[in-house]
Parts: structure tokens; C-alpha cells; sequence
């Protein structure tokens, strides 16, 4: 079995070394090395790690896996960046990249610990397959978390953004102008959705693609039902303050629902760590000594 565990991590790194010893294609135009080599490292500085580091290699690695897994895998990924808000920090290369590392590590480390620990070789196996699934999927795992946590946030954030909106535009401001004060106020996924829906505007989208576009990018229900209202006042020529206003009243009230819900499966969640953590330790405190002194009374 560390036979086999050497071999996934040579493959594994020859993986990575395929892309990042790609060789480089020269263009015959006439201009100064120096400068040129001055622009690629401060272009390369302005990229983030994912896309310095593990973007490197991630042509070959991203080819290989995409070859071994179902087509669903690539636009399930495209999908968890895009919800992650990485679409232009992140690329997808990077991604197997990390896939391709962590499937090594992660084998490498649990089928070398399992080997030398010495357990049995179905064991070291056992170790080395759970490895070799958890580092494969370790990328994923992070990305839901980030999306997860960013839907939440804009979930959060919703509220307030639509009671400040519905101020400005009864103020007597447009939509786009009451967008932009949320932005200058609001921090956040939030605050950045609706920058890039002002971005969009101000390309030349209308403001329903614009709308449809946010919608897209995200997958929370409270920001979906806001932009269907947008779009059915839209369309309707209805107020835009009063939808607004009671849109926030509303998702105030799913909010309030939501933390009652939460509130009531609380006792369910403590159910397993109370059985199984608390009362085997308090039956040991409780019970230990009195069984220590039956064992001694009953002892010839």
C-alpha cells in the first residue's frame, strides 16, 4: 500500500508539473524586453493567488478531470463560483488545480499515516481512499461554504437595503440613484450585486436584463422574489417606493419565521450531542464511584 500511495502522488505531481512546465508561445512583434517583462509581472501581481499559484497548472489538470467526470461536474463548479462571487477572481483551471493537489495530499497523508502506524493493509486502503475522496473534494466543500455564507449575508442585508432604497425613491430620486446610495452606505455581496447592477445600466443594459442578470448570479429566494417584483412593477407601471416598502416588510417577516423555525429544532440538534457526549460522562461521575465500591463489596 505505500507502493501505491507513491504512485498516485508521482502521478499527481506530474500532473501539476505538466502545466506548469507549458512552454510559452513568443509573439515576433518588436517591443523592449524589459518593459514587456515590467508589464507581465505587475499584471501577474494584480492577479490573486488562486490564479498566480494554482492557476498555473490548471489547463492540465482541469483536462484530465474534466475527461474522468460527468459534464454536469464542470457547470455544477461554474456555479459554485459564481454564487461564491469569484467569477472574475477565480478561475476554474484553478480549481482542479487545487482538486489534483488536494487528491495527492490527501491520499499521500492518510495512506502514509495508516502505513506507518502499521495497521492492517485493508485499513491502510480504507485511509488511503477517504484521502484521496476528502482532498479531491476539499475545493468544492469551500466553495459551497463561501456561496452559502454570501447568500446568507445578502439575505441579511436585504432588509435595509430595500427600507433605504424605498426612502430615496420616495425623496424623490430614480431607482438607479436610490441603487447608488445603497452602495455608497451598504458594504458587502449585497453592496457589491448592486454596484454591478449600476455597472450594467450604465454599459447599456436595460434595467430589466440588468435586474434578470442579479438573478441569475444569485440563489437566494428573498432576492429572487425582490427582483420579480421589480420586474412586475416594472412592467405594470406601479410605484416603485410602495413595492419596495413592502417587500422589506415582508422579508422581515420570513426572516422572523425563519429564526422561529431555527429556534424550534434546537432541542432535536442537542438531542445527539446530549445522549451520546454528556450522559455517558455523567453516568461515569455519577455512577463510577458506587460501582467501584460494589465491585470491592462483592470482591472474595
Amino acid at each position: 500500500m505505500p507502493a501505491l500511495a507513491a504512485i498516485i502522488a508521482i502521478l499527481g505531481i506530474g500532473l501539476v508539473s505538466a502545466g506548469l512546465l507549458r512552454p510559452s508561445v513568443s509573439t515576433a512583434v518588436d517591443i523592449d524586453p524589459e518593459s514587456e517583462q515590467l508589464d507581465t509581472f505587475r499584471a501577474k501581481l494584480d492577479d490573486s493567488f488562486g490564479t498566480r499559484v494554482l492557476g498555473a497548472g490548471g489547463g492540465a489538470a482541469e483536462n484530465v478531470i474534466r475527461r474522468l467526470t460527468p459534464s454536469t461536474w464542470h457547470q455544477n463548479l461554474l456555479t459554485k463560483i459564481r454564487l461564491a462571487g469569484l467569477e472574475t477572481t477565480l478561475l476554474p483551471g484553478a480549481v482542479y488545480s487545487g482538486k489534483a493537489i488536494g487528491l495527492v495530499a490527501g491520499g499521500a497523508l492518510f495512506g502514509g499515516a495508516g502505513a506507518a502506524a502499521g495497521i492492517p493493509g485493508g485499513l491502510v486502503a480504507v485511509f488511503l481512499a477517504f484521502g484521496i475522496v476528502a482532498g479531491f473534494m476539499s475545493p468544492d466543500i469551500i466553495l459551497n461554504q463561501r456561496g452559502e455564507q454570501r447568500q446568507a449575508d445578502i439575505r441579511r442585508s436585504l432588509p435595509e437595503a430595500l427600507d433605504l432604497m424605498a426612502i430615496s425613491v420616495q425623496a424623490g430620486v430614480g431607482l438607479e440613484q436610490a441603487v447608488a446610495v445603497v452602495t455608497e452606505r451598504l458594504k458587502g455581496p449585497l453592496g457589491e450585486e448592486f454596484n454591478r447592477f449600476l455597472n450594467e445600466v450604465q454599459l447599456g443594459f436595460s434595467r430589466r436584463e440588468a435586474l434578470q442578470n442579479m438573478r441569475e448570479r444569485n440563489d437566494c429566494a428573498e432576492l429572487s422574489t425582490f427582483i420579480l417584483s421589480m420586474l412586475q412593477a416594472d412592467a405594470l407601471g406601479i410605484a416603485v417606493g410602495d413595492v419596495l416598502k413592502t417587500q422589506a416588510v415582508e422579508i422581515r417577516a420570513k426572516r422572523r419565521q425563519r429564526a422561529r423555525e431555527r429556534a424550534a429544532k434546537t432541542p432535536v440538534r442537542l438531542l445527539f450531542p446530549l445522549i451520546f457526549g454528556i450522559l455517558p460522562a455523567l453516568f461515569v461521575v455519577i455512577l463510577g464511584p458506587a460501582g467501584l465500591t460494589i465491585s470491592k463489596a462483592f470482591r472474595f
